[in-house]
């Protein structure tokens, strides 16, 4: 989200203005939670008056159901929302439980959460699998992929295009970088 503040933040005056209203109208007094999270957010909407004291429980809600309403300023059907959120298998308890607060509120369209997480780090019990399970259950629509290694030909090519070099010429340098990285994308990189 902040990256795309960022990217707000070089738009014209009359476009600021527009989302000023936007984020305003959709956070009310609670604008500053938002502040709080993303700081470059106070360079669209201002200073903004500070946030009331609630206990924990309350607090967790309203941070929730905030950040929902953020979203929704910014996942509409004439630019949708994509957020991608590498490493879930370190994520804690809140965040997980954030993200199926978002998942689950249906009153948030045009938006495509796309997660990953390492399948080796993850146990039975750990707490992303059982949210997973938990939304499956609840038939949400939930597409999960599993991704395999790279084939020794398909890291060929790449070294190939990488080099613009013929797959002949590149076949030394792919055995020994399969050999070292079993095909795992990220260590070919």
């Amino acid at each position: 989200m902040q990256g795309l503040i960022r990217h707000l933040l070089v738009e014209s005056e009359e476009n600021l203005k527009i989302w000023k209203e936007h984020i305003i109208g959709s956070l009310t007094q609670n604008a500053q939670i938002i502040i709080d999270l993303i700081p470059e957010v106070e360079q669209i909407i201002g200073k903004q008056s500070p946030i009331i004291e609630l206990n924990p429980v309350e607090v967790q809600n309203r941070f929730q159901m905030i950040l929902r309403d953020f979203i929704k300023v910014f996942a509409k059907m004439e630019h949708p929302l994509v957020i991608f959120l590498d490493d879930l298998q370190w994520s804690d308890i809140s965040t997980l439980d954030l993200l199926k607060y978002l998942l689950g509120s249906s009153d948030v369209q045009y938006i495509l959460f796309i997660g990953a997480y390492r399948k080796n780090e993850v146990n039975p019990g750990h707490p992303l699998l059982l949210m997973l399970e938990d939304m499956k259950k609840k038939s949400q629509d939930l597409h999960q992929l599993f991704l395999k290694p790279l084939k020794k030909s398909d890291i060929n090519q790449l070294i190939s295009d990488t080099f613009r070099s013929h797959p002949e010429n590149t076949r030394a340098l792919t055995d020994i970088i399969f050999q070292k990285t079993k095909g795992n994308p990220f260590f070919i990189n």
